[in-house]
């Protein structure tokens, strides 16, 4: 099986946006206090640098959110498996242009 041009850009398409995703993951406000567990968006923010706890007590603190990066990465990547398939050349034409004359 041969990879045309328009594949090779939709895998390279594929891969860069799931580089962006993993570079700016999104994030998730984190609350536990005794028995009492919370989680809020935090939104996206650089992996380099996580957005600050919105307090800054020792029971508040920031994590990526893995379930929706994860959900995002499946979700580009059925997308580029689509496209890939979408972009490729049929093999065969059911009726041929000299079968029409």
């Amino acid at each position: 099986m041969e990879v045309n041009s328009k594949q090779k850009k939709v895998i390279v398409a594929g891969m860069a946006l799931i580089v962006v995703m993993a570079l700016y993951p999104p994030w998730t406000y984190t609350f536990k206090y005794q028995s009492v567990y919370s989680e809020n968006p935090a939104g996206y923010e650089s992996i380099v640098s996580p957005p600050s706890s919105e307090s800054g007590r020792m029971s508040e603190g920031v994590k990526v959110d893995l379930t929706r990066l994860l959900l995002q990465f499946l979700a580009v990547s059925l997308l580029a498996g689509i496209g890939f398939i979408l972009a490729g050349e049929p093999k065969n034409k059911l009726v041929s242009d000299s079968n029409l004359k």
